[in-house]
Formats: C-alpha cells, sequence, structure tokens
C-alpha cells in the first residue's frame, strides 16, 4: 500500500472543499468494502483519502415531497431494516439481502456501491427499475442525474472529480406498483452475481401495466434497461399471459449483449428461470 494522507471531513461543506482542492487525486471511502481491498492491493494509488464515514447530511432514510430520500452513507443493513425500503422499494430490499456477508452489509453504503461502478453491483439493476435519482453535490451546488444516465461503462461513471453523492431519491408511486429483483450466483454464500434481473411495473384499477422496467445486470459493462421488454408488457393485463411472451425476449437480448462470452449459453437460458420467478413475484404482489 502506497502512502497518503489521511483526511476525516465532519461536515458535507468541510468534505466537498477537501474534494475540490484534491480532484482526482482524492478518493472518498466510507464503508471501504471496495476501496481498501484495492489499496492493499495497490490497484488504486491516491494521494489523499477522505473518510466521509462521519457526514450526517449523507446518512438517514425519510419520505419528502413524493420521494424515498435515501442517505449514501446508508448500509445495506440499514436497507434491509427500514420499513419504508419494502414499502416504496421492494426491490432494493432484496438487492440489500441479497449483497455479500453479514459483514459486508453493516459496512458497505449504498453510495459507494454506485460510485464504485463494479459489473456486478447488486444495487444498480434495482435501482434503475425504480427510477432512482442521484443528488450530487459540489462547491457549485447541487447536481440531480438519474442513475440510469450515471454509468458510462464498468467502473467508469458520470460523477465529476469535484462531487460527491448526496443520496438516492426514489418516487413513491400513488399507483399500485411491485417490483423485485432476481440475483443469479454461483453459490449462495458470498456470491457475487452472474445475472440480475429488475422488474417495476405499475397497474391502474383494472390491472392494466400502465409502465414498467425492466433491467438486466452482469451480462454487459453496466445494467440496462430492456426497452422492447418494457413495450411489450405496457397496456396489456399483469397476468402469465402477457409475462410469458416477454420471456423470450429477455433470453434473446442476453445473447445479443455477450455474443461472443462463454458463459452466452448458461445466460440466455437461465434469465428465463430468473424472469420466471420475479415475473412470479410481481402477480403475488399486484393481484
Amino acid at each position: 500500500m502506497n502512502m497518503f494522507c489521511y483526511h476525516l471531513p465532519c461536515s458535507m461543506d468541510e468534505a466537498v472543499a477537501l474534494r475540490a482542492q484534491f480532484g482526482n487525486s482524492c478518493v472518498a471511502v466510507a464503508g471501504g468494502t471496495d476501496i481498501v481491498p484495492a489499496l492493499h492491493e495497490r490497484q488504486v494509488c491516491p494521494e489523499h483519502v477522505m473518510d466521509i464515514s462521519k457526514i450526517s447530511e449523507f446518512k438517514g432514510i425519510s419520505v419528502q415531497d413524493g420521494y424515498l430520500k435515501i442517505g449514501s452513507l446508508t448500509t445495506f443493513t440499514e436497507l434491509q431494516n427500514e420499513p419504508l425500503i419494502c414499502q416504496h422499494a421492494q426491490a432494493l430490499y432484496e438487492a440489500a439481502c441479497s449483497v455479500g456477508s453479514p459483514q459486508i452489509r453493516n459496512l458497505g453504503t449504498l453510495g459507494g456501491n454506485i460510485a464504485n461502478a463494479s459489473v456486478a453491483a447488486d444495487s444498480i439493476a434495482p435501482l434503475m427499475s425504480l427510477d432512482a435519482e442521484l443528488t450530487l453535490v459540489s462547491m457549485l451546488g447541487l447536481r440531480n442525474m438519474a442513475v440510469c444516465d450515471f454509468f458510462a461503462g464498468e467502473r467508469a461513471t458520470a460523477l465529476r472529480e469535484h462531487e460527491l453523492i448526496r443520496d438516492i431519491r426514489i418516487p413513491c408511486s400513488k399507483m399500485a406498483q411491485a417490483s423485485t429483483y432476481v440475483k443469479l450466483a454461483k453459490r449462495k454464500a458470498l456470491a457475487i452475481v452472474v445475472l440480475g434481473l429488475a422488474i417495476m411495473l405499475r397497474c391502474d384499477d383494472d390491472g392494466i401495466c400502465t409502465d414498467a422496467r425492466v433491467v438486466l445486470g452482469a451480462v454487459s459493462r453496466f445494467p440496462r434497461r430492456i426497452i422492447n421488454a418494457e413495450q411489450m408488457l405496457i397496456g396489456q393485463p399483469v397476468g402469465e399471459k402477457a409475462f410469458d411472451a416477454c420471456i423470450p425476449v429477455l433470453s434473446e437480448t442476453v445473447k445479443q449483449l455477450i455474443p461472443n462470452r462463454a458463459s452466452v449459453g448458461y445466460k440466455s437460458e437461465s434469465v428465463r428461470g430468473a424472469a420466471k420467478q420475479a415475473f412470479n413475484q410481481i402477480i403475488s404482489a399486484l393481484l
């Protein structure tokens, strides 16, 4: 591990001032579950490390102005234990439950999982399916960005060198809504995702789907919405007929996204089972 200067800001203003001063030579650390191993392996060699774990403005879960607001320092254990997450963001709750070990969930933060931009990050696909937005903060003020627009590739984001993630906001729907996240992995304990599928559906009083989000993870450099699958669901009655018609589209999409990967056969078939499980959970929640 290389030598670096360690900073412990106690307020958001102090943190963004340090970020502005040092730019990309400064790495922000919260739980440290990703960055600490990278430091040990010298995968990153910053001149400055800023510990933001004490900043109160980055903490807390609440409903404000029609949004579920989640501080970027919220841990996965806190996501598991907060009733508001189950109420407004079931897919995110399920993703939090699937993350690593209890020790990782106790330390790992939602903001860190997003900023790290790993292809295997569990939270990103659910957040995309829930139309989540990020509030980014810097010396210049606040900037809002949809999670869907945040990722430019594996480990690459639209976060500017002087910015930090302050919070994540998820709209609270007034319509009937259900969301879910299904994760496939090679083993149950401490498993890194092999394929992730997040689905969100809204329906009217007649059980007709009015809006849909279908997001595949771990089949490209970052999770992505499957627009043609969403369009197949909108306007259709929520039920097995519409869902069964959508499953082959997901399988074909996997083949198109990773045509030359050795895992394409496995993933294109296993997504069928994941989709069936996810759709059944949506039906149970809505009907």
